[in-house]
C-alpha cells in the first residue's frame, strides 16, 4: 500500500483549484491513506487565510474551506514536530541547505516512513515543490508533482 505524504503545496490544491488539483482531488478517497505534518496543516490555513485578505476567496469560502480542511485532517496520518522530527529537520537542513519548511517536511516525511516502512508499503511525497522533491529523491522516495502533465 502506498500512503500519500501531502506538503503544504500539494494539500492546498484540493481547496483551491489549479493546474494538478484533480490529481490530488483523486487521493482524497478512504481507500487512500494521506500524512502530513502540523507544520503543513498550519501552512494550509495561513495560505488560505491570505488569499481571503488578499481578496482572492470570500470570507465565507475561507470559514467552508477552514472546515473542510479541518475534517480533511482528522483522517491523515498527523505528524507533530517531535524530538525526532526537530533532530531529523536539523540534520536535512545542514547536510542539503534547507529552508525551515523544507527541513521540516523531509524530517516529517522520514518520520512516516519510519512508522510505516516494510516491503508492503511504500511513501510518496506530493508536492509542487521541485526543490522538496529532489531532496526527498536523494533520501530514496519517490514524489509526484500534480502540476506536471502525466
Amino acid at each position: 500500500m502506498t500512503l500519500y505524504y501531502l506538503d503544504s503545496s500539494a494539500w492546498l490544491q484540493y481547496y483551491v483549484r489549479e493546474q494538478g488539483s484533480d490529481k490530488v482531488a483523486a487521493l482524497f478517497q478512504p481507500s487512500v491513506a494521506l500524512a502530513c505534518s502540523s507544520f503543513g496543516f498550519v501552512e494550509v490555513v495561513v495560505t488560505l487565510s491570505r488569499l481571503a485578505h488578499s481578496g482572492a476567496i470570500s470570507h465565507e469560502d475561507l470559514l467552508h474551506k477552514i472546515h473542510d480542511l479541518e475534517n480533511d485532517w482528522t483522517q491523515f496520518l498527523q505528524v507533530s514536530a517531535s524530538a525526532a522530527v526537530i533532530k531529523h529537520a536539523e540534520q536535512s537542513a545542514l547536510k542539503y541547505n534547507l529552508s525551515p519548511e523544507r527541513a521540516l517536511h523531509i524530517a516529517s516525511l522520514l518520520a512516516v516512513q519510519e512508522r510505516t516502512g516494510t516491503s508492503d508499503n511504500t511513501v510518496t511525497l506530493v508536492s509542487t515543490d521541485t526543490e522538496l522533491l529532489a531532496t526527498a529523491q536523494k533520501y530514496g522516495i519517490p514524489g509526484m508533482n500534480p502540476s506536471e502533465a502525466s
